[in-house]
C-alpha cells in the first residue's frame, strides 16, 4: 500500500533531498535501505538514521507516516 514519509537529509546529503520531501510517497513496509537506494544516496556512505526520533538502522521497516532524519558520518576534531 502506498503511503508518505517526511525526509530530512543535512549536510552533504541535502543534494539527495527530493522534491516530495515533505510527503514523500513510498510503499508500507519497505526498509530505510531501499529508500536510500531510491533518492539515490551511495551505499557505501555510513549514515547516521533516526525514524521517528529514535536512532536506526538501513534494515529498519517503514509503515508511513514517520519522520526520517538522515546524517553523513560526523567528525571529531
Amino acid at each position: 500500500m502506498e503511503t508518505t514519509v517526511t525526509l530530512k537529509l543535512y549536510a552533504g546529503l541535502r543534494k539527495f533531498i527530493p522534491e516530495s520531501a515533505d510527503n514523500h510517497p513510498i510503499q508500507s513496509g519497505i526498509t530505510v535501505q531501499e529508500l536510500m537506494i531510491s533518492l539515490g544516496i551511495p551505499s557505501e556512505k555510513p549514515l547516521l538514521i533516526f525514524v521517528a526520533g529514535n536512532r536506526s538502522t538501513l534494515s529498519a521497516k517503514l509503515e508511513g507516516g514517520e519522520i526520517i532524519k538522515v546524517f553523513p558520518p560526523m567528525r571529531g576534531g
